[in-house]
């Protein structure tokens, strides 16, 4: 008997939908999704505070695989940026590399010493985290 190929697409569809819902990243917060090729996250929980300036972890999901070089390549990278919110200005301080979604198979980790500090524009992807924090989440202090 052959399966019904119908029921089986709609179990897996219900599947991935549980699988990667929000309520599954606890309190990651989405704040970029581009056609669902790549989704970006921050950590509400984790988010640090000094002045204006914010420390919190990002994680970005890619549809595809991304080279990071010639022998390997990521789908999954968890940052811990530093967002100045007088500046307007972002730093990367360190980011680790996954080949699976669900964190699995850490291959690099890269930790910057001296960050480079990036001016954010409207077409950046930190922008819409930017306005989030420096100006809904600031406001309510």
């Amino acid at each position: 008997m052959e399966p019904n190929w119908n029921y089986v697409m709609k179990k897996l569809l219900l599947f991935f939908v549980f699988i990667f819902s929000t309520s599954c990243f606890g309190e990651w917060k989405i704040f970029v999704n581009r056609d669902g090729a790549v989704k970006r996250y921050y950590n509400n929980e984790s988010l640090e505070k000094n002045d204006d300036i914010y420390l919190l972890y990002v994680r970005s999901y890619f549809a595809f695989e991304v080279p990071l070089n010639q022998e390997q390549k990521y789908r999954v990278t968890e940052a811990y940026i530093e967002l100045d919110c007088i500046e307007f200005t972002y730093s990367t301080l360190k980011t680790d590399f996954y080949s699976g979604y669900n964190l699995t198979g850490l291959f690099e980790k890269k930790i910057f010493e001296n960050p480079e500090k990036k001016y954010l524009n409207r077409r950046d992807a930190y922008w819409n985290l930017a306005e989030i924090i420096c100006w809904k989440i600031k406001g309510k202090n």
